[in-house]
Order: C-alpha cells, then structure tokens, then sequence
C-alpha cells in the first residue's frame, strides 16, 4: 500500500469536518442574527425640489415624506431639517447598530441644501444618528440641466 492510498481517506474526511463545522458556525450566526433583529436598514433620504423623502430597501422604512412648506424648497432654508432629524432620531432608535445612510440630492438641489441634509443626518456630538453618509448620484427622473 502506498502513502498516497493512506493519505486519501484523510483529506477527505478533514475536507467534510471542515464544511460541517462552517455550516454550523453559519446556522449559529444566523440564530443569533434572528435573536437579535439587527438586520441592514440600507435606508436612503431623497432629497428634492418638494422636500424629502424616506426610503429602505429592505422594506423596514414606508415611503415617508417631508414636504417643504410651500410645496416647493425655493431657499436653501426651506428644507425641514429639524423634521427629517427627528424622523432619523426615531428611525435610530429602532436600529440602534445602523450607522450609515445614502443621501440621493436631485440635480436642481443646491450644493449648501445638499451639506445642510448631510449634518441633519450626521446628528450632533451628543445625539449621533448617521455618521456614515454617503451621497449619491442624482434622482433618477430628473433630468440634468440643459448647457
């Protein structure tokens, strides 16, 4: 009998330990993932003309949407920042492990209404929401300005 007809049984059953054992391990992951709740909100604020609006991906999140006062954010100021903080506030405390969101600026939102939305959904040094916001490409629908 030679080394090679000895070594083969081995690695055969070490190669089915291992994939049990990684099975196990990801059985028990997911357990505690569903003990837990803490599932990736991948929430994102949409942010346009008419004001905000909330999104998730994974459906924890209903289209919720904040209007700007006159039907139309005309002023840097007229975005209701203080509603979508406390929209964010709640949403944090429901998912307190989510630290990041995507915020989507249609392309007529001003650049400072744009930075103005970011610290909204950053939060304070005392009450953090979001620290992680990444901005993306514009709304689809929307076309970009004409030259």
């Amino acid at each position: 009998m030679n080394l090679v007809t000895l070594l083969l049984p081995v690695i055969a059953m070490g190669g089915w330990f291992a994939g049990a054992s990684y099975l196990r391990a990801s059985a028990e992951a997911e357990a505690r993932l569903g003990e837990t709740g803490v599932r990736e909100l991948h929430l994102k604020v949409l942010v346009g003309r008419d004001g905000y609006r909330l999104t998730s991906g994974r459906g924890h999140v209903d289209d919720i949407r904040v209007p700007c006062p006159a039907g139309d954010c005309a002023s840097v100021h007229d975005w209701d920042q203080e509603t979508l903080t406390s929209l964010l506030r709640r949403l944090k405390r429901a998912h307190p492990d989510e630290n990041g969101l995507t915020l989507v600026p249609a392309h007529d939102v001003p650049y400072a209404a744009v930075l103005r939305s970011v610290d909204a959904c950053r939060g304070t040094v005392n009450d953090e929401l979001f620290p992680f916001v990444i901005v993306a490409g514009g709304l689809r629908g929307t076309p970009p300005p004409s030259p």
